[in-house]
């Protein structure tokens, strides 16, 4: 493997690293091949993978999905930078690197890795567990708030929820995946589109289940 100098310690929670290389290994066709997604792998090696995210999306998305502080907001960015620019000679003045760990390695190396944890869990966002819609938009909720706006618009009526990206994945998709497979919710409907400013976006209608 290639060595690299960052200095900066890495700023994402264990879980958080989990999250991002599951979210890659699922949309990694869209980020490898896809022509219509604004990202692509500039880096790889037998641990990392770099992005390069044209929209400038994806680092604030999952700054605010872990519910970073305003200072973890900038270190998770500078660490990011630092690690992208010490890893590759991409042009990053436009562009935003997103780092990701490899699934497998995450998979063989966390200590949280044991039979412990079992796929009947109900799955947890923001210390929410997915078990209703109601729980669903609860745990969305912030990202309604307007300092989250310009990312994900989270709309809750009756029982059906409609969640609309600003980009063209949703970092939680694995999680409300999850909560189908249990029969806690149903997702009704997902449909990729773009926004009113033109940037790709996927709308995700969930309504009950029948757990």
């Amino acid at each position: 493997m290639e060595q690299n100098n960052a200095t900066m310690d890495d700023p994402r929670s264990e879980s958080m690293k989990i999250s991002m290389a599951e979210h890659f290994d699922d949309f990694e066709h869209e980020y490898r091949e896809d022509p219509h997604t604004d990202a692509e792998v500039v880096y790889e090696d037998d641990q990392l993978i770099v992005v390069a995210d044209r929209t400038g999306h994806e680092l604030a998305e999952w700054a605010a999905d872990f519910n970073m502080t305003n200072e973890d907001c900038g270190e998770f960015w500078d660490w990011n930078h630092e690690l992208a620019r010490d890893l590759t000679d991409y042009d990053w003045v436009v562009d935003d690197p997103v780092v990701f760990d490899k699934k497998t390695t995450l998979t063989d190396n966390s200590p949280d890795n044991d039979s412990t944890e079992t796929n009947d869990d109900t799955p947890t966002v923001n210390g929410c567990e997915l078990d209703s819609v109601a729980a669903v938009a609860n745990a969305l909720s912030y990202l309604d708030e307007s300092c989250n706006v310009g990312n994900i618009d989270v709309r809750g009526r009756n029982d059906l929820l409609t969640i609309q990206s600003r980009g063209a994945c949703f970092g939680h998709m694995d999680a409300l995946l999850e909560a189908q497979k249990q029969g806690h919710i149903s997702i009704r409907r997902i449909t990729a589109g773009t926004n009113r400013v033109g940037d790709q976006c996927l709308t995700i209608e969930v309504v009950g289940g029948d757990a």
